[in-house]
């Protein structure tokens, strides 16, 4: 444990690195051109997703790196019940991954899947969400795989730890695009059927409440009720004679108090703010921890793991790290029985590279 808490001490202080920063200006900026482009070019959703995909690859980093694709095929389907009634529903369109790797070992990764939406020139920046793929990826209900990446006859349970685990990316010209978690979409819009970027500006927190909740839950004070005493001692020595000089907060606290990096972010407004806190790892659900004995979304993780395994034969050179990072958890299947052609989605994965020197 004594390992994951100083790579996570050294994440909140490499983050604040201008190089850290200027890195994902870098990322964000080059997303909002594509997404400018395509706008003129009167691009759809999946041009668009496509059009993210493009900058970042285009965009390389040495302390905040990008790696994606897009995977053509026919897009997967999912079913369940909706009230009573059966509902078939597509999948997804973008798996969105973020990993922080200490000294280039992974440590941490979160997961979350995103839908997008495009706003229309009768009504910009204003998104009609369907309320059927709304209560799926809000509630996560038992389900069956249609087509694509779940088998046909094995039910089906996500747990949502995050609020996170299901998300939207809403697209808005001239080049930029919202962030939000699929279940405070939900609460926002109760029985309504369409959201504008006016009614969104609502929901988003003043700073000091960005991060209201840390990856690890509110388990305080000890999120970690399995370490060792020693452990704990170690961390609060640490913390109190390094890191507390340097200004940085205490992390696992109630509210995270001030700790910018691992948070639970919900909403973020713009393309700058969404990249800001990717690189923090503040998006989506955690699903690996370098530390045992941290709760992680296993079913998640299996789900990445599959795709990964599809990638891997049918697109061995298109992404590099996160094809070897499928490694990092041996014990978790695979799902089988899954029609490999029916895989169509965006991935983006990206690495915040800590402990450089």
């Amino acid at each position: 444990m004594s390992k994951l808490f100083e790579a996570i001490f050294e994440f909140q202080k490499d983050s604040r690195e201008p190089i850290f920063i200027e890195e994902q200006k870098k990322v964000a900026s080059a997303i909002n051109a594509s997404l400018s482009q395509n706008y003129l070019d009167d691009g759809n959703e999946i041009d668009l997703v496509k059009g993210t995909i493009a900058a970042l690859n285009k965009t390389p980093g040495s302390r905040f790196k990008q790696e994606s694709l897009f995977i053509h095929g026919n897009r997967s389907q999912v079913q369940f019940d909706y009230y009573g009634k059966t509902a078939k529903k597509e999948m997804a369109d973008l798996i969105l991954v973020s990993t922080m790797t200490y000294r280039s070992k992974p440590v941490l990764q979160k997961m979350t899947i995103v839908q997008a939406k495009k706003d229309t020139e009768k009504m910009k920046a204003s998104w009609a969400i369907d309320s059927e793929q709304l209560h799926f990826l809000s509630t996560w209900p038992v389900f069956t795989g249609v087509k694509g990446i779940f088998p046909k006859k094995e039910k089906n349970v996500v747990i949502d730890n995050s609020g996170c685990m299901g998300s939207y990316l809403l697209y808005r010209e001239p080049g930029d695009f919202v962030f939000i978690a699929a279940p405070s979409l939900g609460r926002f819009l109760g029985g309504k059927k369409r959201v504008n970027i006016n009614e969104l500006t609502f929901l988003q927190p003043p700073t000091s409440q960005i991060n209201g909740t840390n990856s690890f839950g509110n388990q305080y004070p000890f999120p970690f009720p399995d370490t060792d005493p020693d452990e704990w001692f170690y961390m609060w020595e640490k913390y109190m004679h390094r890191y507390y000089k340097m200004g940085l907060p205490m992390p696992f606290l109630p509210n995270n108090a001030g700790f910018s990096v691992l948070g639970n972010q919900l909403i973020a407004l713009n393309v700058n703010d969404t990249v800001h806190h990717l690189s923090l790892l503040n998006i989506g659900e955690l699903i690996f921890s370098s530390q045992a004995d941290i709760g992680v979304n296993e079913n998640a993780y299996r789900l990445l793991k599959t795709v990964l395994r599809y990638i891997r034969e049918l697109h061995p050179n298109e992404i590099g790290e996160l094809a070897l990072f499928r490694y990092m958890r041996e014990d978790v299947p695979i799902f089988e029985g899954v029609d490999m052609r029916g895989i169509s989605v965006g991935l983006v994965h990206t690495i915040s590279e800590i402990g450089q020197g």
